[in-house]
This record gives C-alpha cells, structure tokens and sequence, in this order.
C-alpha cells in the first residue's frame, strides 16, 4: 500500500479530527503513515490496525466513533 493511499484512508474513513475536508490540512495525520506501514509491511490485523489507531485517538485526546476506527482499519487490512 502507498502513503497516498493510507491517507486518504485516514482522511475518509477514520478522521477523528474532522479536517478531510480542508485542503490545507491534508497531511494532518501523515506522521502516523510509517507505523502503519510497518505494521502492514508485518501482516496486521484487522484488531491490530484498530489498536494502533485507538492509540493514537489516545494521544490525540479524542473519543471518536469506533465504527470509523473499525471501518478505517478493514480497508487498510484489505490492501
């Protein structure tokens, strides 16, 4: 999978800050791109997909819906 295409599953599916839809804020979640890659590069689950986002939520101090955390995970598992 491509950075571009981690992003923009990030931005359309998970999106817990709401700023997909602002072009100067497109990159927002770019740093979180490399352990996800990491993690794809070692076959991730799904559930592990899912942590590593909770974690970042986490860090974030945010509590969004966990149907887009699930959601955004699936598609990064499916690539």
């Amino acid at each position: 999978m491509k950075p571009n295409e981690i992003r923009n599953i990030l931005l359309t599916d998970w999106d817990p800050l709401n700023v997909g839809d602002s072009p100067k804020l497109m990159d927002e979640y770019d740093c979180y791109i490399p352990g996800i890659l990491t993690l794809l590069s070692k076959g991730a689950s799904v559930t592990e997909l899912e942590r590593f986002l909770m974690g970042v939520e986490a860090e974030l101090g945010i509590s969004p819906e966990p149907e887009r955390r699930r959601r955004a995970a699936i598609r990064l598992a499916s690539k």
